[in-house]
């Protein structure tokens, strides 16, 4: 995170570059990141490192534009001022990327006020440049033949000849800065491949090789700029010793944690191992114990399943002798209700064959008798039954009915007749060889 001390320094930097646009502020880098503040810096400083005098305008909205920008600024600056541009910081446009705007301007400025230092060459120097390069300028312009002739006509053969020695020791001359120059692009287009094949690190690499190249073929880097790479190499490798340092600390404290580790688990083992030896005084007791508990365990299983089991065959009795008076009911009511049915029929028989008044009252009493009787003893067997045993009371013999008494009656005719049940032998039979039957009765004559 960049403070405001580092914001101020970065404005002072680019006032003294001569930055014309609006200065950064604090308050821009406190909400977040600021792509565009950024890319406006760094375009105007790739500018003046470079010289080119305009790069390609861009909309910087998009990812992929952003991006295509940074790539580009990185790659004019490693080309023309030999810079090694952070990517990832600037392209985050965040603290990080106010340090790394302050690092190149630094540089440049550097560049700048190393350049304006520089003594200046001698008068006789400059004026012999300048005529060296004038006098080249005119030999490789082309001449005509005419001129040629005209020129020589007007002088002597020896200084003609001296004129072709001298321009033949001046194309020599040219030969060997063209050759150096071809060299020096065959160069440059074989490193620019080189950049392309090879990522980030390597490129890197190749990159201090040109210019230690570059350093080799006589081109003079800027004082100040070799000082700072000098001053940020011994800071790369003081950073890298304390970290290499670092790392043998974090090692030696990784075995000593790592011993002790072990140590306490062996330390935990042996003492399972007595733990686990070692018998207790009540671990016989407690062996006793189980085995008598597990024994009446077994008998209590045992007792409640058999006690389940006769509940079982006592509820399977139950019922079937609740079957079986339920069928001796139903017996006896249908015994009953035949007998009632009978009585009726009997009943009805008898009234409409036009008995007498008396003769009604007496089958009346008859009948009344008889049902009293058989239902008398019907109840006191029952009872006794089920007093004795209630399963023995579908083994029970039913009574037989009681046969009616027949009663004499006289007639006018001085005839007795006797009545019958309706359970009486259908066929009467000659009581003297004077007897007659009359449907259910039986007349006999007096003699």
């Amino acid at each position: 995170m960049a403070s405001i001390y580092h914001i101020r320094h970065l404005n002072g930097l680019l006032m003294a570059l001569g930055f014309t646009g609006s200065p950064l502020s604090f308050g821009l880098f406190s909400c977040g990141p600021r792509f565009l503040s950024v890319a406006d810096v760094l375009r105007w400083l790739a500018l003046q490192c470079t010289g080119v005098k305009e790069l390609p305008k861009r909309p910087l909205e998009s990812a992929d534009d952003r991006v295509a920008f940074v790539e580009q600024i990185s790659e004019l600056l490693a080309r023309h001022a030999s810079f090694c541009l952070d990517v990832e910081t600037i392209y985050a446009a965040e603290g990080a990327a106010v340090k790394e705007l302050i690092r190149l301007a630094r540089t440049l400025l550097n560049a700048v006020q190393s350049a304006i230092n520089r003594p200046a060459l001698p008068a006789t120097l400059e004026k012999q440049l300048q005529t060296i390069s004038t006098s080249t300028a005119v030999e490789l312009m082309p001449v005509s033949r005419g001129d040629c002739v005209g020129h020589s006509a007007g002088r002597p053969d020896g200084a003609c000849c001296i004129d072709q020695l001298a321009m033949t020791a001046k194309l020599q001359q040219l030969n060997l800065p063209r050759s150096a120059a071809s060299q020096l692009v065959d160069t440059a287009a074989s490193l620019l491949q080189a950049f392309e094949r090879h990522s980030r690190p390597e490129r890197v690499i190749l990159r201090r090789r040109v210019r230690d190249f570059l350093l080799r073929l006589g081109l003079h880097l800027d004082s100040g700029a070799d000082q700072e790479l000098e001053h940020i190499q011994l800071q790369l490798a003081e950073q890298l010793r304390r970290a290499k340092a670092d790392l043998l600390d974090t090692q030696h404290a990784c075995l000593d944690l790592e011993n002790e580790l072990t140590q306490d688990s062996d330390r935990a083992e042996k003492r399972l191992q007595s733990l686990q030896n070692l018998k207790p005084a009540f671990l016989e007791d407690h062996k006793k114990l189980m085995a008598e508990l597990q024994e009446t365990y077994d008998i209590y299983v045992a007792c409640v399943r058999n006690e389940r089991f006769l509940e079982m065959e006592a509820e399977k009795r139950q019922a079937k002798a609740r079957a079986g008076l339920l069928e001796q009911q139903k017996v006896l009511q249908n015994i009953q209700q035949k007998m009632k049915d009978e009585a009726a029929n009997l009943l009805a028989c008898r009234f409409d064959r036009g008995t007498s008044d008396d003769e009604e009252e007496g089958q009346k009493e008859s009948v009344n008798l008889a049902r009293k009787r058989r239902s008398t003893r019907e109840s006191q067997e029952r009872k006794q039954e089920e007093t004795e045993n209630p399963f023995t009371a579908s083994g029970r013999q039913l009574p037989a009915e009681t046969s009616r008494r027949r009663r004499p009656q006289r007639r006018g005719n001085g005839e007795t007749t006797e009545r019958r049940s309706s359970d009486d032998v259908e066929f009467s039979e000659d009581m003297q060889g004077n007897g007659v039957r009359k449907g259910n009765q039986f007349t006999v004559a007096k003699r």
